[in-house]
């Protein structure tokens, strides 16, 4: 996008170029919220003349779902995501990394609101397009990863997420955001097949990327707290499992992270209820919900997961 940008005549480029940097470098800070309402300064720009701007707004868009998507917001990811489908449809656009981002970012977002089956049909084509280009290839990877994780194909996720993991560290700095994420997810699946020591061996390669090269109070390490969480929930060790959560809830309060303190809360609800603390998992199980039903449709799967 920054090579579009420069060359859209030099005042206006150069202008549409800092709000880019500045969108993404809080998106990776952590202050989606903040990096939202940058993108939307660049997005009214880029509308006022979208058969010119075409390709920059689906973008700018892609870019911008991480942001919604990271704050529960997964309505408005899929509405800017249509929209600028449509003004790419309009222009004919026939660019085959454009055809795989487009159906990886649909499925990207409906993983997100609990839309399985629409994720996978999307993540289906955009395979179509992935031309032994090393990029596509890692992210298709991963997101079937996660994808199939949540359906409970544990191994089929597994499979996928090693690929990704392998091209990445055959390929790049080992120090990254995507492997963390990978460790992450793999990390998760192997917790719902009862491997809880291949778990923690993967949470705990997660959280040591992300402490050299996230700051102390990132959202992203608020969620590896939150898996090896989990972890520790599982085998019993609640005090451990209890230390790690209130380290997330701690950063997701400060960060004003609402959907992940959600979920956090809703962890530590479940871990008071293992421990037959029936008063404080009903404490947090109401602060969970309260959250979620202020920020989802009432159908996401994710305030059913509270309830139940």
């Amino acid at each position: 996008l920054l090579n579009l940008l420069v060359h859209k005549g030099k005042n206006e480029g150069f202008i549409n170029k800092i709000l880019y940097h500045k969108a993404i470098s809080l998106n990776r800070n952590g202050e989606y919220k903040a990096s939202i309402r940058v993108f939307d300064k660049l997005m009214i720009r880029f509308l006022e003349n979208s058969s010119y701007y075409y390709k920059e707004i689906f973008y700018a868009t892609e870019a911008n779902a991480d942001n919604y998507i990271e704050t529960g917001n997964f309505e408005s990811a899929l509405f800017f995501c249509k929209k600028s489908i449509k003004i790419l449809n309009k222009n004919k656009l026939k660019d085959s990394l454009i055809k795989f981002k487009v159906h990886h970012l649909l499925g990207v977002i409906q993983n997100a609101m609990g839309k399985y089956n629409e994720a996978e049909s999307n993540y289906a084509i955009a395979s179509n397009f992935i031309e032994d280009n090393l990029d596509r290839s890692i992210s298709i990877n991963y997101s079937l990863g996660s994808l199939y994780k949540k359906l409970g194909k544990n191994k089929k996720s597994i499979l996928h997420l090693k690929k990704s993991i392998k091209l990445i560290k055959e390929n790049y700095n080992i120090d990254n955001n995507t492997l963390a994420a990978c460790y992450n997810v793999i990390s998760t699946t192997y917790c719902n097949l009862t491997k809880y020591d291949s778990s923690l061996y993967y949470q705990k390669m997660a959280i040591a990327i992300q402490e050299k090269i996230l700051h102390a109070l990132h959202p992203r390490l608020a969620i590896s707290y939150s898996n090896i969480t989990r972890y520790y929930a599982n085998i019993g060790q609640y005090s451990t499992a209890i230390f790690f959560c209130k380290k997330a809830i701690k950063i997701q309060e400060l960060t004003l992270d609402s959907f992940r303190l959600a979920i956090s809360y809703g962890t530590l609800s479940t871990i008071y209820v293992d421990m037959k603390e029936y008063y404080l998992a009903l404490k947090h199980s109401k602060n969970s919900i309260k959250i979620l039903e202020s920020i989802l449709n009432k159908n996401n799967p994710h305030i059913a997961d509270n309830y139940g």
